[in-house]
């Protein structure tokens, strides 16, 4: 099978999978380095935007937005902007969300890695493909057992750049382990 279209195969297979550059709200929050009253609000945040409540969502954004103590907690209020964003399809302002924070790399070294891979798939979701690539290569750098997505989205970043060869690993490894 030539190597374009073992591309486009995984691009199909990941497509069945959810969406190859799909990025998924998922923010970690860190009891210990936020405040219990933050904490709880934030939670309750990230379950409305879960729930498809926004416009709740959005108002309680707002809030934390104003109230947050540490450039921690402000970092976590962005990504959950993020999370906001991405769930509503509207991953140009999600990426505008994240961005900060990864510029910034004030988060836990796991959350830091997490945020990369949001990152990464944002770019890609958005046609930044070679920023994308660039994301998610330092990306897997600290990826221990990647997920078929994260693998796929590296797979279309290189085939958009016009580097299918090195495409062709990436999605080897997405197509065997989904």
């Amino acid at each position: 099978m030539s190597g374009r279209r073992l591309v486009l195969l995984a691009m199909g297979a990941g497509l069945l999978l959810g969406s190859a550059v799909q990025a998924y709200a998922d923010t970690t929050l860190n009891q210990g380095l936020i405040s219990s009253a933050i904490f709880r609000k934030m939670r309750s945040v990230q379950n409305m935007i879960r729930g498809g409540q926004y416009s709740d969502s959005q108002n309680q954004l707002s809030y934390l937005q104003g109230v947050t103590t540490s450039s921690y907690e402000a970092a976590v209020v962005r990504e959950l902007y993020a999370d906001y964003y991405i769930a509503r399809g509207d991953y140009a302002n999600a990426l505008n969300a994240l961005q900060p924070v990864m510029q910034q790399s004030i988060l836990p070294p796991n959350e830091q890695h997490d945020a990369e891979l949001t990152y990464g798939k944002l770019l890609v979701g958005n046609g930044q493909y070679q920023q994308g690539l660039d994301a998610m290569r330092s990306w897997m750098q600290g990826a221990q057992n990647p997920s078929p997505d994260a693998l796929v989205t590296l797979a279309q970043a290189y085939a958009q750049t016009g580097q299918c060869r090195q495409a062709i690993p990436y999605v080897k490894r997405a197509i065997e382990a989904a």
